[in-house]
C-alpha cells in the first residue's frame, strides 16, 4: 500500500489475474522472443509453473479460486488446472475470458464481433470444455458495440463492455444472465 516494489519477477506478460488467494497468472512474450508463455506465480512472485505455446496472441487470462487457468487469444482457448496441466482447448479465436460463479468459462468471440461489428459471439464451457450454451446478441444497445472485456458478478451475470465503432462516440455495456439472456444493455454518449 505504500507503493515500495516487493519484489520482482521475469515473466513478461500482456495479459495478468490474479485470484483472492494472490496466485497470479502471466501470459506474453518477452520482446525478443516469437513464443508466446503463461507463468503462474505465487503472491511472493515465485514461478510455479511455465507453458510454452502457439498463440497468435494472447488477449486474456483469467485464474479461478482454485487455480485453474484458462488463456485467451487468437488461435485458441487453452484450460490448465492449478498444476499446469492441459484439461482441454478449442482451436478458436476468443477476445476475453473469464469465469462465472461456477468456475464455467464465458468467451466472446471476434468471430462474432467482425460480422459487420453488429453481432456479439458469446459462449459458457464448463469445466470438461463442454458448450452449454452460445448466442449472437444484436439489436438496440450492441448494434455496433466492438468488445474489449468481460466480466462476472457474485451473482452470476456476465458483463460484456466495449465502444461504439460506427463513428458515433458511443461505448455500452451489456448485461447477460447465466443462461445468457440479455438481462439489459445500455449506450452512453462519450461526449460530454
Amino acid at each position: 500500500t505504500t507503493g515500495v516494489q516487493l519484489w520482482r519477477a521475469n515473466a513478461s506478460g500482456q495479459t495478468i489475474d490474479i485470484n483472492s488467494s494472490g496466485t497470479i497468472v502471466v501470459s506474453g512474450k518477452l520482446p525478443t522472443s516469437s513464443v508466446y508463455r503463461t507463468h503462474k506465480m505465487n503472491s511472493i512472485g515465485l514461478i510455479e509453473w511455465t507453458i510454452i505455446y502457439g498463440l497468435d496472441e494472447p488477449r486474456d487470462i483469467s485464474i479461478d479460486e482454485n487455480g485453474n487457468t484458462v488463456v485467451a487469444g487468437l488461435g485458441g482457448l487453452f484450460y490448465y488446472t492449478s498444476a499446469g496441466q492441459e484439461l482441454w482447448s478449442l482451436s478458436s479465436d476468443v477476445e476475453s475470458i473469464c469465469f462465472d460463479l461456477n468456475n464455467n468459462v464465458v468467451t466472446f468471440s471476434p468471430d462474432g464481433v467482425r460480422l459487420n461489428q453488429k453481432n456479439i459471439l458469446t459462449s459458457l464451457y464448463n469445466s470438461n470444455g463442454n458448450e452449454v450454451w452460445s448466442d449472437v446478441y444484436d439489436g438496440p444497445g450492441i448494434s455496433q458495440l466492438v468488445l474489449y472485456d468481460m466480466a462476472g458478478d457474485n451473482e452470476g451475470n456476465i458483463y460484456l463492455t466495449g465502444n461504439n465503432q460506427s463513428g458515433i462516440p458511443l461505448s455500452g455495456t451489456v448485461k447477460i444472465s447465466s443462461d445468457g439472456t440479455i438481462i439489459w444493455s445500455k449506450e452512453q454518449n462519450d461526449i460530454l
